[in-house]
């Protein structure tokens, strides 16, 4: 800013030196008073640190900065005075760091200050230094009013009716409501959208007069996350131009003009766990625009799915799913096959498309075929869905990142997602049946019940812990069964004679406890053992199995079980450094292959490995198991331990990957450091390294019965396809396939191989897609004869047409005549009667008649036609 002989004021400004030697205030040596220049309330900003220092005020003559100089802020790398040419001056100056200043995003130079910044209320006014005023998040609902009650907000301050004006108010995070919202939204820099899920909330056009429906021009760090942009035929998606940058995530883009556009070389567009669909265009790039897309579904645009150019700086495309575009890829305006790393081109199967239900159902191609480094929901599978919907192999899910108005892995709040372990247990389908809850990593301090069914997942017994806070059992099951408990430690039970870290109670069985840290070192108190009593218990008639669990650091026994008719077997365990290891009172363990080691002075002058009539079972070691660090609570096993390779692979099968011959004992199978081959991390999506594609197989299956699965159908021959991109790692590939069976359902399957070898194996991951063929309808000419020549005023032709194929389904059968033609002097004529689906009460193979009828002839133009004939 050069000041010359104006009077200046200068307030609520944020000013940047974005390099050496930048002066950000300049005036013309004696053209002004000092007070001519009055300063209030700004942020100046140095980022640079080293020489030539940035000055805040300069004019040229080595004068001091102005007197009126109040409440400004001076942001820095040390937050020193010696960061700047000329001291910060001014009554008061703050002076902070570049970190205590809490900028959004630095690098992508948005500077609106966060919830935590020492710019915050430092202005003359109590308000915030700079330009930016932060706000916390608003929500935004569209039965919000200025009288209502609005769930306890407060109007206009944060709770809108409208998605724009929240966006005006200056908040950085928008929370939108269930509803459906008809406007066009301009997005700022640093803000986010969230919405309630994608199938609740949406985004309409408020008229029909076009446009995109969100902005981004000019906005960076921009993010658009769990709602639907509904262009509803009439309007396009999003724009991103200029220096623009949107995130979009689990989101729905339909039935616009162009879904995305992103125009500009500073523009980019990144795509995470979204499904575009039904749109002319998907995401085109103009002028040398960057894309990033992965775990993304293409599918139904009538003209290109994704449209990249070589300009950009990003053009990365990988693990998306691509179907029945007219284009699917194309590169500086040509059609080009040239798949990415792990994309697919099959049907995404969504659950009912034709009422905007886009989830994918479960033998759908695109589920677990996401980018494997990204992270997929616990206890969902080994990889993340694409879509915007993560098709749930657990029925609920927990993890503390789970809110109202988050990502939470294409979840739905409060319905599949929850932030606590009871709660998710509690919203299990109240139906026979086992059902998984998958626990993402974090302490979650509860004291859990688990019905009947349950079926709870953790992370993993390192990372997903249960906390019981030291009070009563930790996890408690009472006469219940089917109940399983996998991949969680499991700590700080309370110190009564019945508390346990698991208790198992009431009778209950086929209780299956495995892989698992029960006790270990409670990680609110070090000092803590882990249980306060048992690590499980077993008692009052209940039953089980125990089996590769680590039970140590308990102040009472590793296991007990109590009781007539109690029992468990318990099988592949290391108890260790336990006041008892097992202690069967009453009841039964029928013990093998268990490391027990819980006399180690060291640990306990006066505890023992069995009590009761526990004894030492088959296979079972009474040895020091080695733990890599038990006083920390890493009971990991050093490469020396007993445990290791210790159970026979007759008694346990199959090994776990890459753990050797034969299986360790306790919760952790020590495994081969795996390797792992990176190439390049251009953009937020990595470059994925692969040999190349060198062969597709293809067959077709005639299936007479669609109620067999697709993976009982497997071909028994196979062709060779032909590869469009040989030796790359994905190429597209063409066949011609031959119903040899007659009509009815067929099923198409393929299996790649790669140029090492490597090839497909499970007849689930060959199938492709499903096809009813329909030979030559038979047609029976009624009226006129074939070949007949006729001088009427008016024509009837009419024939009967009967063509009923077999769906697959046992008995069923369709009629798939879409249409009639005749011929007539040459000319192809179509039948009036559209023949698509059978009358109401219509018998299979019933024939159907068709008719045409004339009216006009060259020599008479207007003559009145014959009856229709019925048939």
């Amino acid at each position: 800013m050069d000041l010359t002989t104006s009077a200046v004021r200068l307030s609520h400004t944020t000013l940047i030196a974005n390099a050496p030697g930048v002066t950000l205030i300049r005036s013309t040596p004696g053209a002004l008073p000092a007070n001519a220049v009055f300063l209030q309330d700004n942020l100046f900003v140095a980022l640079p640190n080293g020489a030539p220092l940035p000055a805040w005020w300069s004019d040229a003559a080595g004068n001091p900065g102005p007197t009126l100089n109040s409440h400004s802020g001076f942001a820095s790398q040390n937050g020193a005075a010696g960061d700047w040419l000329v001291a910060p001056a001014g009554n008061p100056a703050t002076l902070m760091t570049v970190a205590e200043a809490d900028f959004l995003d630095v690098v992508e130079q948005v500077f609106r200050i966060g919830a935590g910044s020492a710019a915050r209320g430092q202005a003359s006014n109590g308000s915030d230094l700079g330009y930016y005023t932060y706000r916390g998040p608003v929500t935004v609902d569209a039965t919000y009013c200025p009288s209502c009650d609005n769930d306890g907000h407060t109007w206009g301050v944060d709770a809108f009716d409208a998605i724009q004006d929240a966006v005006d108010s200056g908040a950085q995070r928008v929370l939108i409501e269930p509803g459906l919202y008809r406007e066009q939204v301009a997005l700022v820099n640093g803000v986010s959208l969230f919405g309630s899920g994608a199938g609740l909330t949406v985004l309409a056009p408020p008229d029909s007069d076009g446009g995109y429906l969100l902005g981004a021009e000019n906005a960076r760090l921009a993010t658009v996350a769990l709602l639907t942009v509904a262009g509803e035929g009439t309007a396009d998606g999003i724009q991103v131009d200029g220096r623009g940058s949107l995130t979009l995530k689990r989101a729905i883009i339909r039935n616009t003009g162009t879904a995305i556009s992103v125009s500009g070389e500073d523009a980019l567009a990144t795509l995470v766990n979204d499904t575009l669909v039904s749109n002319d265009n998907g995401v085109l790039a103009a002028s040398c625009g960057s894309v990033d897309v992965r775990n993304t579904i293409l599918a139904y645009h009538q003209d290109t799915a994704l449209g990249l150019e070589t300009c950009a700086a990003t053009s990365l495309h990988t693990f998306n799913a691509f179907w029945q575009n007219g284009h699917d890829l194309q590169i500086d305006g040509s059609p080009i096959d040239q798949p990415g790393p792990g994309e697919v081109f099959a049907d995404p199967r969504f659950t009912d498309p034709s009422s905007h239900d886009y989830r994918p159902q479960s033998n759908s191609p695109v589920v677990d075929a996401g980018d494997p480094s990204d992270p997929a929901p616990p206890g969902s599978g080994d990889r993340v869905d694409m879509g915007y919907a993560q098709s749930a192999e657990a029925a609920v899910y927990a993890s503390q990142g789970y809110c109202a108005q988050c990502l939470n892995d294409g979840l739905e709040w409060q319905v599949t997602a929850f932030d606590a372990v009871q709660d998710a247990v509690d919203h299990v389908p109240d139906i026979a049946g086992v059902w998984t809850v998958g626990v993402d990593s974090g302490v979650y301090h509860e004291q859990l019940s688990l019905p009947s069914g349950v079926r709870l997942i953790g992370a993993g017994a390192e990372t997903t812990v249960i906390d019981g806070d030291a009070t009563g059992s930790t996890v408690t099951i009472d006469g219940a069964t089917n109940v399983q408990i996998t991949g969680f430690a499991v700590t700080n039970g309370g110190e009564g004679a019945t508390d346990a870290g698991i208790a198992v109670d009431g009778a209950s069985s086929n209780v299956r406890i495995s892989r698992n840290i029960v006790g270990g070192i409670s990680p609110d108190n070090p000092g803590l053992p882990g249980n306060g009593n048992a690590g499980v218990i077993f008692r009052n008639g209940s039953s089980g199995q125990l089996t590769s669990n680590t039970l140590a650091l308990n102040a009472g026994p590793g296991v007990l079980v109590q009781g007539d008719g109690s029992w468990l077997l318990a099988r592949f365990n290391i108890v260790a450094l336990n006041d008892i290891g097992l202690d069967n009172s009453g009841g039964q363990i029928f013990n093998a292959y268990n490391l027990v080691y819980n006399t180690d002075t060291s640990w306990c002058t006066s505890c023992q490995n069995y009590a009761g009539s526990a004894a030492a079972g088959v296979g079972e070691i009474a040895a020091d198991p080695l733990f890599r660090d038990a006083g920390a609570g890493d009971l990991r096993l050093n490469l020396a331990s007993p445990a290791i390779d210790a159970v026979p692979a007759s008694q346990y099968q199959p090994i776990p990957n890459g753990g050797g011959t034969m299986a360790d004992m306790g919760y952790d199978e020590l495994l081969a450091m795996p390797a792992t081959l990176l190439l390049g991390t251009e953009g937020n999506s990595c470059g994925l390294g692969a040999s190349g594609v060198a062969s597709v197989e293809v067959g077709l299956v005639y299936v007479p019965d669609a109620t067999v699965a697709a993976d009982e159908t497997p071909p028994a021959s196979w062709q060779n396809a032909t590869l469009a991109t040989a030796g790359e790692a994905g190429s597209y590939w063409t066949t011609d396939v031959t119903p040899a069976s007659g009509d009815g359902l067929y099923r198409l399957y393929s299996r790649p191989a790669d140029a090492v070898g490597n090839q497909a194996a499970q007849v689930s991951d060959w199938y492709r897609a499903a096809f009813i063929a329909d030979g030559t309808p038979p047609v029976t000419l009624v009226a006129p004869t074939g070949g007949s020549a006729s001088t009427a005023p008016a024509v009837t032709l009419a024939a009967d047409v009967s063509d009923w194929t077999p769906t697959g389904l046992p008995g069923a059968t369709s009629f798939t005549v879409d249409d009639v033609t005749f011929l007539v002097d040459s000319v192809v004529v179509t039948a009036t009667r559209a023949l698509t689906t059978a009358s109401p009460g219509e018998r299979n193979c019933t024939p159907r008649r068709s008719r045409w009828t004339t009216g006009r002839t060259p020599s008479r133009p207007s003559l009145p036609t014959w009856p229709a004939t019925s048939g």
